[in-house]
Order: structure tokens, then C-alpha cells, then sequence
């Protein structure tokens, strides 16, 4: 999604649907529909349940958005330095901005849910289904690993790949 009005519109249909739940995580947020490709904590906190933490990746898989219930439930603050590989954005006085740059993004997503094999090959499948919905009928998956090109195996032993698909 590109536009920053539609993509916090999103998040909060979301989060309005999964009121009560722990953590709210999505993906897919586009880095030009924000000022200085930064997407801030601060739109996340206004959009979102009190309680609820938040972590979105960016499209490109290379940056990360989450809200101050996130930083604060995995101890990311002030004093929090920059992991090798990867960089904090902050705030003048040195809290995180909300957005993450490679390998910080860890600092959180080590904290995440974990999701169940069942729960990604129905995503999976619903992802398929709705790129069928466009006509397209081929797709590549990029950074593949063994679990991930076992649950297209499995999709298939379900006759549910309805793409063909490059891994």
C-alpha cells in the first residue's frame, strides 16, 4: 500500500477487528508513503488499542514500523544502541521513532508470536486465491527457506496451489 492515509486506515480496521489480542503484526506498507521513508510510532499509538503492541514490515522486508507498546513491551528505548547491521531511528530526545532499518528490526521481531505451520499455509492459500482474483497465475517467493518450501508442498498435497510458483 502507498498512500499513508490508507495504509494507517488499514491497520486500524485491523486492530479495531482484533481488539483484545496481544499484538497486532502485518506487512507490506510502502517506505515513499511517509516523510523521510519513516513511518513514526506516534500514528501507529493514535490508530491502535491502549494494550496493543504493533509491528509492521515494509514491502521491501528491509524496514520495520512499531508502536511505543512494542518498544516498550521488548525493552527498546533511549539507551538501546544500534545492532551491528542495522539502525534505531529517534527522536530528538533519543526514544524510538517507530521505524527500524535491517537488522534492528530483531530488537522486536525476536519478541513476536510465534505462527503455527497451519496458520502460514492458510495464509498462503488466501494470499494465492487473492492474487487469482487479478488474473495472475504465476508468482516468485524470494529468501525461501526449507520450512517455507515444505508448506508449498504441503499447499500442493492439498490441491490448493492455484499458482504456479517459483521458490
Amino acid at each position: 500500500i502507498g498512500d499513508k492515509e490508507r495504509i494507517l486506515a488499514k491497520i486500524a480496521a485491523c486492530a479495531e477487528e482484533r481488539e483484545g489480542e496481544d499484538w497486532l503484526i502485518g506487512r507490506g506498507w510502502a517506505l515513499g508513503a511517509f516523510e523521510e521513508s519513516k513511518p513514526s510510532a506516534a500514528d501507529l499509538d493514535a490508530i491502535m488499542p491502549e494494550g496493543m503492541a504493533g509491528y509492521f514490515w515494509a514491502e521491501d522486508g528491509h524496514n520495520g514500523w512499531a508502536n511505543s507498546e512494542a518498544f516498550e513491551r521488548v525493552r527498546v528505548g533511549r539507551e538501546t544502541p544500534d545492532p551491528e547491521g542495522g539502525h534505531i531511528e529517534r527522536l530528538p530526545d533519543g526514544r524510538p521513532q517507530g521505524t527500524l532499518r535491517e537488522r534492528a528490526q530483531r530488537l522486536v521481531t525476536a519478541y513476536l508470536p510465534m505462527i503455527t505451520d497451519e496458520q502460514q499455509e492458510d495464509a498462503l492459500i488466501a494470499a494465492l486465491n487473492r492474487l487469482n482474483e487479478f488474473g495472475i497465475t504465476t508468482v516468485v517467493s524470494a529468501g525461501v527457506d526449507d520450512a517455507r518450501v515444505e508448506q508449498y508442498q504441503n499447499i500442493l498435497a492439498r490441491d490448493a496451489l492455484t499458482a504456479r510458483t517459483v521458490l
